[in-house]
């Protein structure tokens, strides 16, 4: 549910920052917000099954959807890294791929589960960092000012 709640915010920014593209005529704006979005979708999709999993870490299934899921994060944060240049956040990028492949580390199950979330959250406010970047980003694009109202 929660998950959900957040994707539905961010489309209807994602509407809204087009929309408002569009009308002040700013559509060049908008292949480089769509890449943005599509690079963050499969991104969002991938974290939410994964903290799904978490919470029956015990089941084999999960362990394995688990490990599945890791590689995969793996392997789109460095997409991410790269198409949303991500450079001012080297550091947190390497330390959680860092922590990511010490994740098949030893250690009690509720152990486990605390790692991996704290990892998801990190993983989570990367994401965000990256979506508020690319709205921000078009936003000032077409941002203008108000005309300024005489007082009488």
């Amino acid at each position: 549910m929660h998950s959900q709640l957040i994707r539905d915010a961010l489309i209807l920014v994602q509407s809204t920052i087009s929309t408002w593209a569009k009308a002040d005529g700013q559509t060049h704006l908008l292949p480089t917000q769509r890449k943005s979005w599509q690079a963050i979708v499969p991104y969002m999709d991938t974290l939410t099954t994964l903290r799904l999993h978490i919470e029956t870490l015990e089941t084999k299934d999960s362990q394995s959807a688990i490990r599945s899921l890791i590689k995969q994060l793996s392997h789109q944060l460095g997409a991410l890294h790269i198409s949303q240049d991500l450079s001012l956040q080297q550091h947190l990028h390497e330390d959680l791929l860092a922590r990511i492949a010490d994740i098949d580390a030893d250690g009690s199950a509720d152990e486990l589960k605390q790692r991996l979330y704290r990892i998801t959250s990190q993983l989570s406010e990367l994401i965000f960092h990256c979506y508020d970047r690319s709205v921000t980003t078009v936003a000032q694009s077409i941002y203008s000012t108000l005309p300024k109202i005489a007082v009488a």
